[in-house]
């Protein structure tokens, strides 16, 4: 890809691969390491935000500026998460008040999905909370590993096409790792807010991908135009 589509130097590879070993670190600590109480733990809250939104950030580095208030939506996304899954969990506070409901704030009721099927006594809480912890957090680094694998396609190209590897199966697997890792996050810690701007969310990415392709076919020409008559969007076709 050229320069003024998605630009990533060694460094950026470096930085991000950091990010990444801090990131899952994180995630493992705080999750389930960590001994303080669950909510009010603000350098959770805060640590999360950061180095989450490198993710998000790191591979749009050189989106047009235009498109910049497009993929703020993600770290903002991250922000109302981690605001309540490690701060003020607003959403149990309402929905306890709206239902009338007894609700604990040790962190297993932030598990709304293990919640509910556990008050539908379907599968009890014990169970429900550990499988959407992990559940949700394979999800996340899948999307993680996928973001960071299809970076590193792009900086092995050195500014030309990519149209191997990942993106012989799908144009923009990046993306699509951006969204496993919301869908992920959504999955172990839904909050009403976060359902909320989930779709929203998903469309200005989706409209971020096609501004990529714009800008790929000025750049590439036929070969772009061939690459995309062959290769899907989002999701690989079903040989």
């Amino acid at each position: 890809m050229q320069r003024n589509v998605l630009s990533i130097t060694r460094g950026g590879v470096l930085i991000y691969l950091l990010a990444l070993a801090v990131t899952t670190a994180l995630l493992v600590w705080f999750l389930y390491l960590d001994e303080r109480p669950w909510y009010g733990n603000w350098p959770a809250v805060v640590l999360s935000v950061i180095f989450f939104s490198l993710f998000i950030v790191g591979f749009l580095v050189a989106l047009p500026r235009r498109d910049w208030r497009q993929a703020a939506l993600g770290p903002a996304f991250l922000i109302a998460l981690f605001t309540e899954m490690f701060g003020v969990p607003f959403t149990i506070y309402l929905l306890a008040s709206v239902f009338d409901l007894s609700v604990g704030l040790d962190g297993s009721e932030g598990h709304l999905w293990a919640v509910f099927l556990n008050r539908l006594g379907w599968v009890p809480l014990s169970v429900g909370v550990p499988l959407l912890k992990w559940g949700g957090s394979a999800v996340v680094v899948a999307g993680l590993v996928l973001m960071g694998w299809g970076w590193w396609h792009v900086y092995r190209a050195g500014g030309a096409l990519v149209t191997g590897g990942l993106y012989g199966c799908v144009r923009h697997p990046q993306y699509v790792g951006f969204v496993l890792v919301m869908v992920g996050f959504l999955i172990q810690w839904p909050t009403l807010l976060t359902l909320l701007m989930f779709p929203v969310l998903l469309a200005a990415y989706v409209r971020l991908a096609a501004s990529e392709d714009g800008f790929l076919e000025r750049a590439h020409g036929d070969a772009f135009r061939s690459y995309r008559q062959i290769v899907p969007g989002w999701w690989p076709r079903l040989r």
